[in-house]
């Protein structure tokens, strides 16, 4: 399996399984009005949010349903979506504070390349801990699932996914 293979299969299962945060976020107002007064995506709480988690645990679910995995096999899965969620999380935890290091960045009279340098380092170094999140969680499913398993949740991605996934 080739480096980008595994990588769009880990983006489609990510996909998948954020795909019912995602949509969650994009619904009618009176979810957004309950997500923004609970202190949801619009305060930082992004995947980490405790409706984001059980939307993915139920889409997670909804799949492993599908393809009839075993107890321990569901065991996996979990632990790779609770890993790429934390992931995710710890990314947003960072948002507020990347954001005011390029606003100051911005605003200075002189544009310091050593700083924005070392923002865009760091902004990288945490999109590859995400990347790293979903090629593990990615390992781990392919080497816990048959072979027919597998296609069958390929098969469920692929008409799981958002629209808006391409």
């Amino acid at each position: 399996m080739t480096r980008r293979t595994m990588f769009g299969l880990g983006a489609a299962v990510a996909g998948t399984m954020l795909a019912g945060a995602t949509a969650l976020a994009f619904t009618g107002p009176g979810t957004r009005f309950v997500l923004h007064h609970a202190g949801g995506w619009h305060h930082g709480g992004g995947m980490g949010h405790p409706i984001a988690r059980r939307v993915a645990a139920a889409i997670v679910d909804d799949a492993m349903d599908a393809i009839k995995a075993t107890p321990q096999q569901r065991t996996v899965a979990n632990a790779a979506r609770d890993r790429v969620l934390a992931a995710f999380q710890r990314h947003q935890q960072g948002r507020a504070t990347r954001a005011q290091d390029v606003m100051a960045l911005f605003e200075a009279d002189q544009l310091d390349p050593a700083r924005v340098a070392a923002v865009r380092r760091t902004a990288e170094d945490e999109h590859r801990k995400i990347g790293d999140a979903i090629s593990q969680a990615l390992a781990d499913l392919h080497q816990v699932l048959t072979p027919d398993q597998r296609k069958q949740l390929a098969e469920y991605v692929r008409q799981h996914r958002s629209h808006r996934a391409g």
